[in-house]
């Protein structure tokens, strides 16, 4: 079922680019206002006031509860005046899956302005909404997600990516295959954590595929260094929040690395969104003391890791070079292939805000209280795939998930570290279609 979804801006774009954009150039909003969609977004971003966007009096529209099309979301904010707040109480607000992010505070903007962006939610619901893409907008919509960076790297997002502000804070979604497949939500660190190559398996296997970046990686939300403001509950907020964001009320969730805890955490505390679980090179606790019957990282990994001194974070050139280096470290005895690697370091430089907080930040979040006592709690059907020769968290991590969480199944991969090289990739991809097959 389709679902309305709106642009995202960040900063003053022409209003023209604007309604060009969203396929509405001159449609007039709001009774009486006399102004083009364009030109009231501009306003009020330039209002830059707290405000409900999308209360529009029963005057002039029908409330769109009425409308079976528009359902509630829970993780997507309209904007910065406390989007969870009228998210979980039900205001007209939280209906939306995609809402105008409008940040700070300043100028002002006329009453004309805020009473015709009331009614820009009767316009997106009006659509025909008989069949959707696989974001669940309209599939007939010329609707186009707009963002100007706050950073150097000025570009708009892909036209495969889509910008969210979830739980306040911007989210790089990207959701492949048709909206009628079993939905597998893949949660790495960047979105690029997964192999194009997997992505393209899955979604030749019948799958839906979304993945996306999280907090400090990517085209999201970034923090300064070792002060992110997110925790490892946020985080697992932020996927159900991708979840409602496309419209997706249940998913196979594939977690790897770090992306492994969000995942356990999100089947131990979301139970009904998780259809199966599927953890890789993960294990069962955070960073800090590693418990007495798990391997630690390996010595020379560690070595690496402590002992090289950072790049020049400035210069590509060098933070490419730093990240070939970690690929190859994490590698430990497995496969690793250069040219591979180098690619995909400069794709995720070419993408990432800040590459220094992207690999580091994690380590510096609260990760809340111990899980692992509670993994007999799990009741997704669980599928654990590790590399035997992962350095950074050793196979040992991977057999205890196996063994603590109920039914477990452990596959092990050979020549694998803590990535995925090109020869898993179908092993992986065929492990996971015969896991999520309904």
């Amino acid at each position: 079922m389709a679902r309305p979804v709106q642009g995202v801006i960040d900063e003053p774009i022409d209003p023209a680019f604007v309604a060009t954009a969203l396929g509405w150039d001159g449609a007039v909003i709001g009774s009486g206002s006399g102004i083009t969609i364009a030109e009231a977004m501009l306003r009020v971003y330039r209002r830059r006031a707290p405000f409900r966007t999308w209360e529009t009096p029963a005057s002039t529209a029908a409330s769109p509860r009425s409308d079976p099309r528009i359902e509630q979301t829970r993780g997507c904010s309209y904007g910065p005046a406390s989007p969870a707040k009228h998210a979980r109480t039900g205001s007209l607000a939280g209906l939306f899956v995609r809402l105008l992010h409008l940040p700070g505070d300043a100028l002002d903007c006329t009453q004309s302005v805020l009473g015709g962006l009331g009614n820009i939610g009767r316009i997106w619901a009006a659509q025909d909404c008989s069949s959707a893409d696989e974001f669940g907008r309209p599939a007939r919509s010329s609707l186009q997600d707009v963002r100007a960076w706050r950073t150097g790297k000025e570009s708009l997002v892909p036209g495969n990516e889509r910008m969210f502000m979830i739980n306040g804070a911007a989210s790089c979604v990207e959701v492949q295959g048709g909206v009628d497949g079993p939905t597998v939500l893949l949660v790495g660190s960047s979105m690029l954590s997964w192999p194009n190559e997997l992505c393209k398996r899955l979604v030749a296997g019948g799958r839906r595929v979304i993945r996306y970046d999280v907090r400090d990686t990517g085209r999201s939300e970034s923090y300064p260094p070792g002060e992110p403001g997110y925790s490892l509950a946020d985080l697992v907020d932020d996927a159900v929040g991708v979840l409602d964001a496309t419209a997706t009320e249940r998913a196979h969730v594939v977690g790897m690395s770090t992306g492994g805890w969000i995942a356990q955490l999100l089947a131990l505390g979301h139970p009904e969104r998780v259809a199966t679980l599927t953890l890789i090179a993960s294990r069962p606790n955070t960073p800090g003391p590693v418990d007495d019957d798990l391997p630690g990282h390996d010595d020379a990994l560690m070595e690496v890791i402590m002992n090289t001194p950072d790049p020049d974070w400035s210069d590509e050139r060098a933070v490419v070079d730093r990240l070939v280096l970690q690929a190859r470290t994490f590698a430990g005895a497995g496969a690793f292939d250069e040219a591979s690697a180098r690619a995909h370091a400069e794709a995720e430089v070419a993408r990432t805000t800040d590459v220094r907080c992207a690999t580091t930040n994690i380590a510096f979040a609260d990760h809340g209280p111990r899980w692992r006592e509670r993994l007999g709690e799990i009741i997704a059907p669980t599928l654990v795939l590790h590399g035997e020769d992962d350095p950074f968290f050793p196979i040992g991590n991977g057999e205890a998930l196996a063994a603590e969480i109920p039914d477990a199944r452990l596959v092990r991969l050979d020549r694998v570290g803590h990535r995925l090289p090109a020869h898993a990739v179908p092993v992986v991809a065929d492990e996971l279609l015969a896991h999520t097959a309904d």
